[in-house]
């Protein structure tokens, strides 16, 4: 219940000597862990639904929505925005993605930063260097890109590079390998050089 959420938060809080990450992955769409439950909270569609209407007001809004109920509640830090560009139309990012436009998307993501964090809940930028390029889910297997530091730059890194002037606390590294980038299959996430 509404209750026992808040309750839960504020005893981790109270219970613990330092302060704590109460975190949540709620991008909106499919994954919508608060809005998917059986909470009265506002729905916000995907992130590639925002994107498609190429009105960043509209990723302002989610941003805010997602935010105020997230602080309400106590949670601090939103495993959001996606900043994946999506440039392959089968990976698995899907619509989670503002999408295909790597300009575009990097609106978007800044402004939601923006937005979020202006609740008192921090962003968390994700999966870099970026996902949209690869088929597969990196929570099942292996995924790699054979893009060049140079490719990533002009696409991937876009939107990471936005949210990051945008003032975003958190970057969560993607478990994709970069074989051009570090000569070797080791996952971004466990790759010095990608972190």
């Amino acid at each position: 219940s509404e209750a026992q959420l808040k309750e839960m938060l504020e005893n981790t809080s109270m219970f613990c000597r330092f302060p704590m990450f109460l975190a949540v992955d709620e991008e909106g769409g499919s994954v919508a862990r608060v809005a998917s439950s059986s909470l009265n909270v506002a729905q916000v569609e995907s992130m590639g639904e925002i994107g498609a209407t190429n009105d960043v007001a509209n990723a302002a809004t989610a941003g805010t929505t997602i935010g105020e109920y997230l602080s309400f509640y106590g949670f601090n830090v939103d495993f959001a925005p996606v900043a994946d560009v999506l440039t392959t139309p089968d990976s698995a990012i899907g619509d989670r993605s503002f999408g295909a436009d790597p300009a575009m998307s990097a609106s978007m993501v800044s402004t939601f930063v923006e937005s979020i964090q202006n609740t008192s809940v921090s962003a968390c930028l994700k999966h870099f260097p970026g996902l949209g390029d690869a088929d597969g889910d990196s929570h099942e297997l292996l995924i790699s890109t054979d893009k060049t530091i140079e490719e990533l730059r002009t696409t991937e890194f876009l939107p990471f590079i936005s949210g990051i002037e945008a003032g975003v606390d958190f970057i969560m590294m993607g478990h994709i390998s970069v074989p051009a980038v570090i000569g070797d299959d080791t996952p971004a996430s466990l790759s010095k050089i990608m972190v």
